[in-house]
């Protein structure tokens, strides 16, 4: 395998656009079962095949300075199916929900990365020298697992290979252990069909929404129409819940009040759109509708969104930034996809019109000076970091980069095309790589065998990933732990 290309083609461009309207060749990856579900609909920047009523017509993602916003008739998204599923993987990942990445071999020689047995760690991730050639499934899992993978087209030689070692491991199935497999399923799925807890709340959320989508994945995997009304009890029980403004019960808390991250109104989301894929009741499409419309209106001027909201303007004892835009936990990662998905159904570009802003406020609020470069985990308006819970200060972290500013950057330089967007993000790897190294120096990996061992006699088993601390000073000369709302640094001051 070579390189893998890097972020491109975005915009209103259907080069490679496949009768479907899709792009075979390009493979996105996504955490959410549910959105993997959904993934062949709408991918971010990329055409989707779309079902009206007068026939099927092919949608890209408008450029985010439109000011156009009329929105067309009914539409209704169109189920697609792979002509290559291998049932056993289908199967299989019914209960691993593990993303299944096709890799496109770049043919150029590219220099392996240098895996340094002695301190179980890889000499140089630095851009340049990135690279997927030799590595092991697990090892591309370990370096490159994440939300979004963009790969070019093959070359018709390139698909013939493929296609030839996926045959070869077809011929290799045990066929006898795959109906085995398959029995085994099908009798845990009937044993468990008919138990749909009554209320969404507490433990039982997570039991309706996995439920939901498990049942409705294995309608589509085994076409067994029993497994759809099982997955559409859960979505019934779930849509029920539903406020009338349009978003999802937060606790006990009354209508008045809006939790956008942790899954809230996301997860809700997603269930209502497989359920509107797999049935063609268009109640569920205006359940997500309504949720999409709600969280319209909280968006913030900076095109992102808040970790909560309420409509009376009263606090609630959770804490999290209101008047501000968070990058924590899905706070604004969560709307921009429902906001994109929202768009590519109906065409109603109100849902992506704001979106443009997103990108000046992430360069805005780079909290580094120099070539350190970072962000805080929630913002003011203005630009301002603020805290929230203890261990969240006013700081730059690593997991607000991963987490959400890095796959904003790259969703919007597919959108734009604009290439500040990804040279920031160069900017923000670089300086994470930097720490990286560091922490790999032979005396400071016998502080983290030290400091592991010291957690362990506490109770707290755990093992420090160099590269990976709660936060660093905007000028770099420091990082470290974050508790009791302050940084206690790794290195004498």
């Amino acid at each position: 395998m070579g390189k893998r290309k890097r972020v491109r083609d975005g915009g209103d461009d259907l080069t490679g656009c496949n009768e479907n309207g899709l792009f075979p060749a390009r493979s996105y990856r996504v955490r959410s079962p549910t959105q993997a579900a959904l993934l062949p609909v709408a991918p971010p920047g990329q055409a989707v095949a779309i079902e009206r009523d007068s026939g099927t017509v092919q949608r890209p993602l408008p450029r985010l300075d439109t000011t156009d916003r009329q929105a067309p008739g009914n539409v209704s998204m169109t189920r697609t199916h792979s002509n290559h599923a291998i049932r056993l993987t289908l199967l299989a990942g019914l209960f691993a929900w593990s993303p299944i990445i096709f890799t496109t071999p770049a043919g150029a020689a590219d220099k392996p990365l240098v895996f340094d047995k002695s301190i179980g760690h890889f000499k140089d991730l630095s851009y340049e020298a990135l690279t997927d050639s030799g590595l092991t499934t697990d090892q591309q899992q370990q370096l490159f697992g994440g939300e979004t993978a963009h790969y070019g087209p093959l070359t018709d030689k390139q698909r013939a290979t493929k296609r030839q070692e996926l045959e070869a491991l077809q011929s290799r199935i045990d066929t006898k252990l795959v109906s085995r497999c398959e029995a085994d399923i099908r009798k845990w799925l009937d044993q468990h069909a008919g138990t749909v807890p009554a209320a969404y709340k507490g433990r039982d959320i997570h039991l309706l929404r996995q439920g939901a989508v498990t049942y409705f994945r294995a309608y589509e995997i085994l076409g067994d129409r029993k497994y759809l009304q099982a997955g559409l009890a859960r979505a019934d029980v779930i849509k029920k819940n539903q406020w009338p403004k349009g978003h999802w019960q937060w606790g006990d808390f009354g209508e008045d009040f809006v939790r956008i991250q942790d899954g809230y109104n996301d997860w809700p989301f997603w269930i209502m759109l497989y359920a509107h894929k797999v049935s063609g009741e268009k109640t569920y499409l205006e359940s997500a509708r309504r949720c999409c419309d709600i969280l319209l209106t909280i968006q913030r001027p900076t095109g992102g969104w808040p970790d909560q909201w309420t409509f009376s303007g009263r606090g609630t004892p959770h804490t999290g930034v209101r008047h501000g835009t968070s990058f924590n936990d899905g706070g604004t990662n969560a709307p921009l996809k429902m906001m994109v998905m929202m768009y590519h159904i109906t065409g109603d570009t109100r849902y992506v019109a704001k979106l443009n802003k997103l990108g000046p406020f992430i360069a805005k609020s780079n909290l580094g000076k120099g070539r350190v470069v970072g962000w805080s985990e929630q913002y003011l308006d203005d630009g301002r970091p603020t805290r929230a819970r203890r261990y969240e200060i006013e700081l730059p972290y690593p997991r607000a980069l991963t987490r959400a500013v890095g796959p904003m950057l790259i969703w919007l330089y597919l959108m734009t095309g604009d290439e500040a967007h990804i040279g920031l993000l160069k900017k923000a790897y670089a300086w994470q790589e930097q720490i990286r190294r560091k922490e790999l120096e032979p005396k400071q990996i016998a502080a983290w065998k030290l400091m592991a061992d010291s957690w362990a006699r506490a109770g707290r088993p755990m093992h420090y990933r160099p590269g990976w601390p709660d936060a660093f000073l905007p000028d770099g000369t420091n990082w470290g732990r974050v508790t009791a709302f302050k940084l206690i640094p790794w290195y004498p001051v």
